[in-house]
């Protein structure tokens, strides 16, 4: 803990959760001992699957929320860049997206996602575009 606190940038929320003393040093003194590891997580999808004449085409929406207190961003350090990012640890996401399969074991899927979270008491979001690519081998 010493050694992750003192090398990646906290929020003052987070120093609050992890020191007994947020404005103190970080030494083993300080360090919060007790801790109430509650993560809450949940995502909720709908879409639907269409035959077509060039393959299957399936458009979704799906919509993200996640809340872990004790996450740092620091993937390094085992953070979540997301929840990690806001000062209460938690984060929502909204995704739009299609996947196309030309054949069985190719998918092509293309979505865009808006991350939601809290930072300085202030609403923060931002866009993100994602295009993957499959193939399942032994069909």
């Amino acid at each position: 803990m010493i050694e992750m606190m003192s090398n990646v940038s906290l929020l003052s929320t987070q120093r609050a959760r992890f020191l007994l003393d947020p404005d103190g040093p970080v030494e083993v003194a300080n360090i919060e001992t007790r801790a109430d590891y509650d993560v809450t997580t949940w995502y909720a999808r709908i879409g639907y699957s269409k035959e077509t004449a060039i393959g299957e085409v399936a458009p979704y929406g799906q919509w993200d929320y996640y809340q872990n207190k004790e996450t740092i961003k620091s993937k390094s350090y085992g953070g979540d860049n997301e929840a990690g990012a806001s000062e209460d640890g938690t984060f929502h996401k909204s995704t739009l997206g299609i996947i196309y399969r030309p054949i069985t074991q190719v998918a092509v899927k293309l979505d865009q996602s808006y991350h939601f979270f809290k930072l300085n008491g202030k609403d923060v979001n931002y866009p993100e575009i994602r295009l993957d690519v499959s193939f399942t081998f032994g069909l």
